[in-house]
């Protein structure tokens, strides 16, 4: 078996860290991707939950964030490590429909609320 390829010979094959944490964080905005990390089991490794954390703090500043393909990412990993019954469900292999149920659910009542904010508005 071939040994993991480190950040720093992926750096030297021309990706550099920020390239390949920005792929990350847009890899987490999808909840099938979780689960796979939940099914490892790195959601529950402490050392990678403590680099959750280094990650939210970083790529939320807008200097980063503006260069994230899908910033949900964000959202996702915030939850992940704001609640742990999060954690847990997200190794369930339910998790990704639900997960996406929900996203929908929120975005499509923002969307009622914007309609409604816009026929009340003044003209």
């Amino acid at each position: 078996m071939a040994a993991p390829v480190t950040v720093t010979e992926t750096a030297e094959k021309g990706r550099s860290r920020f390239e390949i944490e920005a792929e990350f964080v847009s890899l987490c905005a999808d909840p099938a991707y979780l689960r796979f990390l939940g099914a490892q089991g790195y959601i529950s490794k402490p050392a990678f939950l403590e680099w959750l954390h280094y990650i939210v703090a970083t790529w939320s500043q807008p200097a980063y964030a503006r260069h994230l393909l899908y910033p949900q990412g964000l959202a996702h990993l915030a939850c992940v490590l704001r609640d742990g019954g999060v954690r847990d469900a997200i190794a369930m292999t339910a998790f990704p429909s639900a997960a996406r149920s929900v996203e929908f659910e929120s975005w499509r009542a923002a969307s009622e609320l914007d309609v409604l904010a816009a026929a009340h508005a003044p003209s």
